[in-house]
């Protein structure tokens, strides 16, 4: 009997030249001795590709009618048809920057929509979106503004100190995102990415949980998951006695309080009679210096092989689970980006052991070698 990895498996065109030779022989063709622009041998290649590529095609229709096997808008359909529910969409990154005075210019008017900033390298640009403290900058003094990023993704979740220059030209003051009081972040919403196939997926096997009495793992994981795109990361535990522990986080920090709100609310609404206790609480960031020198290969390009790099850590950073041990080995691998010769990572020394409800959050200190 045929199983589902025997549909899914999609033959290579060599393979099915191969087996239609076979067949041609034993029938006496002289299979083997046709020239490379002959006739038969273009028929025999050509109808190999078409079946490859129509192998190909029910290889993916086939794949598309499970949660597991499925991938991108198949897996969409399977979640609307199947769960009635839908992939997370990306959103903005929202934040608060610090316009100062320093050339006793003011005041300045600050108009929503008008004004531009960005990180050093310019590559990622912020609006003004409101401005809820005060239209303008006084003299000699300072005006917080909130921002939005110019497009979604998780990517504009940069750190404190970040923001510093302006697009839009702006004479006499100056920019900066510090943090907002004692909370180490200058975000009040953080920029998330569209739901990856895996981490959707994952979701839509939770909910399975549902139809039970809501108080497994799963149930509180799907709740705190649904609840708003904010909320990427969930990590559940019973301290005893029946009560339970939910811990949530963004793609880069903790999520902002609103966020923390809709997911605490949805899941007290959903909280069985028979769970004494149920808390949702927000996870802390745990700092994690990447710190070495990566030696590129001569003729690399230093500046985009570093930037490369550390996004890529900064990409396994956003997934990570809450409270999971940080890997050196996995650091290692995701800096050795192609045109990488040689990597001395001095920090992290070793596995890095985080708290119960604990993300990391990269702190870069890397330096690139270019092979003379």
């Amino acid at each position: 009997m045929a199983s589902l990895s025997d549909l899914i498996k999609v033959p290579t065109k060599d393979e099915l030249v191969s087996r239609f030779v076979g067949f041609l022989r034993l029938a006496n063709f002289p299979a083997l001795s046709w020239q490379t622009l002959s006739f038969p041998r273009f028929t025999v290649e050509s109808e190999s590709s078409l079946l490859s590529e129509l192998a190909s095609t029910i290889s993916e229709v086939a794949k598309g009618g499970f949660t597991k096997t499925a991938k991108g808008p198949w897996l969409d359909l399977v979640a609307e048809n199947f769960f009635a529910d839908a992939r997370k969409p990306s959103t903005h990154a929202v934040g608060e920057v610090l316009l100062t005075d320093v050339a006793s210019v003011g005041p300045v008017t600050i108009t929503p929509g008008q004004k531009w900033f960005s990180n050093a390298s310019k590559t990622l640009r912020y609006v003004v979106e409101s401005v809820p403290y005060g239209s303008s900058v006084p003299l000699n003094g300072t005006l917080r503004v909130v921002v939005r990023a110019e497009f979604a993704g998780a990517t504009y979740n940069v750190g404190v100190g970040a923001i510093t220059e302006f697009v839009t030209s702006t004479p006499g003051l100056s920019v900066s995102n510090p943090a907002i009081g004692d909370t180490g972040t200058w975000l009040t919403a953080q920029g998330v990415d569209v739901e990856l196939d895996e981490a959707l997926a994952s979701r839509l096997l939770d909910k399975w949980a549902l139809r039970g009495t809501g108080s497994n793992d799963a149930a509180y994981r799907y709740y705190a998951l649904s609840s708003g795109p904010e909320v990427t990361r969930v990590r559940v535990w019973s301290p005893g006695g029946g009560a339970v522990r939910i811990v949530v986080a963004g793609p880069s920090a903790p999520v902002s309080a609103p966020a923390l709100a809709l997911a605490s609310a949805l899941i007290q609404s959903k909280r069985p009679l028979g769970v004494p206790d149920t808390t949702t609480a927000n996870a802390t960031s745990l700092s994690v210096s990447i710190a070495g020198t990566l030696y590129l290969k001569k003729g690399s390009d230093g500046a985009a092989r570093l930037a490369e790099a550390q996004s890529a850590v900064a990409a396994y950073a956003r997934v990570h689970p809450i409270g999971a041990m940080l890997s050196r080995e996995r650091v290692i691998r995701d800096l050795f980006v192609e045109g990488a010769s040689d990597l001395n990572l001095t920090s992290p020394a070793a596995d890095t052991a985080l708290g119960d409800t604990q993300i990391f959050v990269p702190s870069f200190s890397l330096a690139t070698v270019v092979e003379s």
